[in-house]
């Protein structure tokens, strides 16, 4: 039997651009074509073939797209295809069957490890995790687990909680490096599409403009969006242009600390003076100092906006 060796490329799934991994996570079978090449996910790793006719054959054999033809039996099987083949649409009667409902608020939380090993997270998540009767659980794949949330009498900080005190549980028995992204809430099941697309994307953007935490939540990272869709190249001249506010060694911990606070406070002197523990006239001299580095004032709502902008600019862009 002839056989044809098939080229391909390994390379590390955080390596790749911010918009091809949130496409990958988002693919109902983990493929993207893109620039005359097919990329394959496969956890923490991504195999880059060449788009060509003989490759499409060999992958319907390494991807498990195909075992969700199959109907639902559950409501956990109803979901997960749900959200995982775009051709899925369950009409009432098998929501019936499944033993699950339509018309019910809920939300999409993602959770993905970007430094776990020897354990899948769905098996850590579900050993750790306070799972109500009502919650939808599935794994995604090895290193991403999906929870669907019933809404209707949970205010949206409930779930913000939820999630963070997960996740310090898991830090608690020694497991680092988990984050999680939360969609918006879908009014009904078939939004939840739309959910669980958000969860990827806060995953995705607040891992490039908020590393250092560990759950990120669609609804407030506009600003970070807004940003995110700036084109590279524009990125790089307003780096260049405010090239003082980026540098690290320019603002000592305590005038970033000072600007943190002072956003916080929606520029109110008065409450950021009191947060920090000074007095009004030193948190204008702080300002001040700020203004003669950087020419910004962030006493003014413009200038703070653009200073925001800034430094949420990635260095490495």
């Amino acid at each position: 039997m002839k056989t044809k060796q098939i080229n391909a490329e390994i390379i590390a799934a955080d390596d790749l651009p911010g918009d091809l991994q949130y496409a990958l996570s988002a693919s109902p079978d983990f493929t993207v074509r893109k620039d005359q090449s097919i990329y394959l996910l496969t956890g923490h790793k991504v195999i880059v073939f060449p788009d060509e006719p003989d490759i499409n054959s060999f992958l319907q054999t390494v991807t498990w797209h195909g075992g969700r033809k199959e109907k639902p039996v559950n409501a956990t099987g109803l979901f997960r295809r749900l959200l995982t083949d775009n051709e899925f649409t369950p009409d009432a009667a098998l929501y019936r069957e499944c033993g699950t409902r339509a018309d019910k608020k809920r939300c999409v939380v993602v959770f993905r490890s970007y430094g776990l090993s020897g354990k899948d997270l769905y098996t850590v998540f579900t050993s750790i995790a306070p799972i109500e009767k009502s919650d939808i659980v599935f794994p995604v794949d090895y290193q991403s687990a999906v929870l669907i949330r019933e809404t209707d009498r949970q205010e949206a900080e409930d779930l913000i909680d939820f999630t963070d005190a997960v996740i310090g549980s898991m830090e608690g028995e020694g497991i680092t490096g988990i984050k999680a992204g939360i969609g918006r809430e879908a009014e009904t099941a078939d939004k939840l599409r739309t959910s669980y697309r958000d969860a990827l994307n806060a995953l995705s953007v607040g891992n490039t403009y908020h590393s250092q935490d560990s759950v990120y939540v669609y609804e407030k990272q506009t600003l970070e969006r807004i940003v995110d869709s700036i084109p590279a190249e524009m990125k790089k001249q307003i780096r260049d242009e405010f090239r003082q506010i980026r540098a690290g060694e320019t603002f000592s911990d305590e005038m970033l600390e000072t600007v943190r606070v002072f956003f916080m406070n929606d520029l109110n002197l008065t409450a950021a003076s009191r947060q920090l523990f000074i007095h009004r006239n030193t948190l204008n001299y702080r300002l001040d100092k700020i203004r003669k580095i950087s020419g910004l004032d962030l006493r003014k709502f413009h200038d703070a906006v653009i200073f925001s902008v800034i430094a949420l600019i990635p260095q490495e862009q």
